[in-house]
C-alpha cells in the first residue's frame, strides 16, 4: 500500500493574510514616527529662538539697540537685504550678530518649508525693540493655532508662528 505523505506549509491565503497585516503594522508606526519628526523639528525652532534672543540680548548690551532691520529679513531669498544665508559680510540674515554673539544663525530645520516660510527677523526704526518669527510651524492648524503656547505670535495666537521679541515689541506688533 502506497501513502502520500502531507506536507505541511503556509497556504497562498495565510500568506497574503501575513504580509497584509505586516504592511498595515508599518503603515501604523510611519505615521506615528513622522508625527515625533514633526515634533523634534518644533522643539527645535523653539530651542533656536531662545538661542536667538540670548544672543539679541548680548548685542543690546553692548551696542545699545538691537541689530537694525528695516521690515522683514530672513533666510528665505524674498526677505533681507543683509544675506539671505547663516553667515556672510554683514553676519547674515540678523545683521552683525554672527559669527560675535553666535556662532552661525540657525536656519530652519525643515528646508523643503518654501518660500516666505522659516525665521524672520525685524526691528523698529530705532532698533530698542525686535521680534522674530518663525512662520513654518509643523502640525498646527489655523484656527486653532498655537492658543495658550508661550511662544504664540503676541496679539495673534490663532496663528501658527513661533515668535520671541523684546518688551516693548509686544505692544507694537497688535
Amino acid at each position: 500500500m502506497i501513502t502520500k505523505e502531507k506536507q505541511k506549509a503556509f497556504t497562498l491565503i495565510e500568506l497574503l493574510v501575513v504580509i497584509a497585516i505586516i504592511g498595515l503594522l508599518a503603515s501604523i508606526i510611519m505615521v506615528s514616527m513622522n508625527n515625533a519628526r514633526i515634533s523634534a523639528r518644533n522643539t527645535l525652532r523653539k530651542a533656536d529662538l531662545k538661542e536667538l534672543a540670548s544672543a539679541l540680548e548680548l548685542y543690546a548690551n553692548d551696542n545699545g539697540v538691537y541689530p537694525l532691520a528695516p521690515g522683514w529679513w530672513g533666510v528665505s531669498s524674498g526677505y533681507g537685504g543683509c544675506g539671505t544665508t547663516s553667515s556672510g559680510a554683514c553676519g547674515g540674515w540678523i545683521p552683525n550678530l554672527a559669527p560675535t554673539y553666535i556662532s552661525v544663525l540657525p536656519t530652519d530645520p525643515n528646508p523643503t518649508a518654501g518660500e516666505g516660510l522659516g525665521y524672520l527677523y525685524g526691528t523698529d526704526a530705532t532698533g530698542k525693540n525686535y521680534m522674530i518669527r518663525d512662520t513654518s510651524v509643523e502640525g498646527c492648524i489655523s484656527p486653532p493655532g498655537l492658543t495658550g503656547d508661550p511662544f504664540a505670535r503676541p496679539g495673534h495666537p490663532t496663528y501658527c508662528e513661533y515668535t520671541v521679541y523684546s518688551p516693548g515689541a509686544w505692544a507694537q506688533s497688535q
